[in-house]
């Protein structure tokens, strides 16, 4: 009795939510260090070819990769690469205003390491009151 199982799982979760219109449009990810000035003319060169897209899928080098050592792999990071990328905020509305939604790649397999920007306040935030020593660092 499937039929019925849903109508008594809808019951008690709700009904499931659409995936939005937007999600099923074509999404543009290449992992390639685009400049902010680069990556918006790409944009532009796809409206003006007519190749459409929802989404603008930022990959690895929106963040630094290029981390000392100590701090463990480029791999995953949350700073921005304000080298490729000058103005963060700037670069995300002129894709919003270009119709995008923006999604940043992140692989969080490290976390918030001492070399992030936000470090401090989170080390704040968690009182730390030294580094924390990890099988992939050694601070």
């Amino acid at each position: 009795r499937y039929a019925d199982a849903i109508r008594d799982f809808y019951c008690l979760s709700g009904p499931t939510p659409l995936l939005p219109r937007w999600a099923l449009g074509n999404w543009w990810s290449r992992y390639y260090p685009y400049s902010q000035g680069e990556y918006l003319a790409l944009m532009d060169r796809f409206s003006e070819e007519g190749i459409p897209f929802t989404t603008a899928v930022l990959d690895m080098d929106w963040h630094i990769t290029d981390i000392d050592p100590r701090f463990g792999s480029g791999w995953t990071g949350y700073s921005w690469n304000r080298e490729l990328i000058p103005d963060p905020r700037a670069f995300t509305q002129a894709l919003h205003d270009r119709g995008l939604r923006v999604s940043a790649n992140v692989h969080p397999r490290d976390g918030i390491r001492a070399c992030e920007d936000a470090y401090p306040k989170a080390a704040e935030r968690w009182e730390l009151t030294r580094p924390v020593k990890n099988q992939w660092n050694s601070i």
